[in-house]
């Protein structure tokens, strides 16, 4: 800065919370979109102190807040708290993105490590926890006091609602059943089923009744994946009290009871490790979606030289690309039904080798997949420790997706 620049600048000073930091108003204004850079700090100025006061904000952060000012690069702090950071970045009005190579992959790591974590719940947590904010809404909720907050009452509810989903999948296959020839399990014994199809019913209306009233957002609820399959749950079930349907009518209808299995995943997230699984893909869907396109062109190239060179056999198999893929994804995922085989010294051998190759890219992800998910075990054991004190506040750290890094010459 020249001797004339640095007297028509000004010195700005900066209380965080007991600590000062000073720094030129030039300088900050490199970065006019922010909130030191702008004009929106004057709201925290101290007339009577002549300092800019931010007494909620943690000194030492602020730190690597004022360093991104001066050098232009930001950096994230070793042992530092990302929850506490990605506040700072969004008080401050700084985007994630623009963190220095040499630290944006401990933070984005760190990031997806809390995001994971404050995603799992304990099995305890029911879908009756809705802001309540009517008279109805609060009716109710005392009469569910128990069941929120004993953990007994709510084992018992929860496992009870297992039985009936078990219960309701379990009758669906029966009713698939053979019985003789021309009569099915259903129809031979439709005396069980008059008895326990009302149970199943009033069971599950009631649930999606209470689950829509106790949502956050009832409208959005019912919009939800699992609304939609409550509610054709309940509809497969008033679906056996209808007469005189037509038959056409009710074979398409009778498809609802598809959702009836469906119904079981909502109750496996009682797992604590299926709600690992779960949240291990969610994280790695990115890297899977990658796996896929990659073994998808791996296939198409195998299926297109196997069609050249298996055409010319007599009555073969390979009578066009896409029935070549079809071995193709067989044989690279190791399944191998026999349906189709090479006839050809060229063609045998290049199967050896769509095997080999479908060995190696099947191999690659399950590594990843299974350190990623004994990370998020370890991270929800670990959350799970703490004591009951985390569960009376919001967990939901604050909200930054994985963007694509922004390159040093678009800075």
């Amino acid at each position: 800065m020249s001797a004339r620049t640095a007297c028509e600048d000004v010195r700005l000073v900066f209380n965080v919370n007991g600590v000062r930091f000073e720094a030129w108003k030039s300088v900050l204004e490199r970065h006019p979109d922010t909130l030191l850079g702008g004009e929106e700090k004057e709201g925290f100025y101290n007339i009577f102190t002549g300092e800019y006061m931010f007494e909620d904000q943690d000194p030492d952060l602020f730190r690597y807040i004022l360093s991104y000012y001066r050098t232009n690069k930001l950096h994230f702090p070793p042992t530092g708290c990302v929850r506490s950071y990605n506040q700072q970045l969004s008080f401050f009005g700084i985007m994630p993105e623009l963190i220095d190579d040499c630290c944006y992959e401990h933070w984005r790591q760190k990031n997806a490590k809390e995001v994971t974590r404050s995603k799992i719940r304990r099995p305890g947590e029911l879908a009756l926890n809705g802001v309540l904010d009517q008279t109805c809404r609060k009716k109710m909720n005392d009469l569910l006091q128990v069941a929120v907050h004993n953990q007994t009452a709510t084992d018992v509810l929860r496992y009870l609602g297992c039985y009936f989903v078990l219960s309701a999948v379990i009758c669906t296959i029966l009713e698939s059943l053979k019985v003789t020839e021309n009569r099915r399990f259903r129809e031979t014994y439709h005396w069980i089923f008059d008895v326990v199809d009302p149970f199943f019913t009033v069971f599950f209306s009631v649930e999606y009744i209470l689950r829509v009233l106790l949502a956050q957002s009832s409208l959005q609820f019912v919009r939800s994946v699992s609304g939609v399959i409550d509610l054709f749950v309940i509809l497969s079930y008033i679906l056996n009290f209808l007469r005189g349907v037509n038959s056409t009518v009710r074979s398409i209808l009778s498809l609802t009871r598809i959702f009836r299995t469906l119904k079981i995943l909502q109750y496996a997230k009682v797992s604590h490790g299926v709600r690992c699984l779960y949240h291990t893909l969610r994280t790695l869907a990115g890297e899977l979606v990658y796996l896929m396109i990659g073994i998808a062109l791996v296939s198409v190239t195998f299926a297109t030289i196997f069609y050249y060179f298996e055409k010319q056999v007599p009555n073969t198999s390979y009578n066009s690309i896409p029935s070549s893929f079809w071995f193709t994804i067989v044989t690279m995922t190791t399944l191998g039904y026999g349906d189709l085989i090479p006839m050809t010294p060229q063609g045998k051998l290049l199967a050896g080798i769509c095997a080999l190759a479908g060995v190696i890219l099947m191999s690659v992800p399950v590594t990843i997949i299974v350190t990623t998910f004994n990370r998020c075990y370890r991270s929800s054991t670990f959350k799970g420790t703490d004591g009951d004190a985390d569960d009376n506040e919001s967990m939901e750290p604050f909200s930054v997706s994985m963007p694509k890094r922004i390159p040093d010459s678009a800075r």
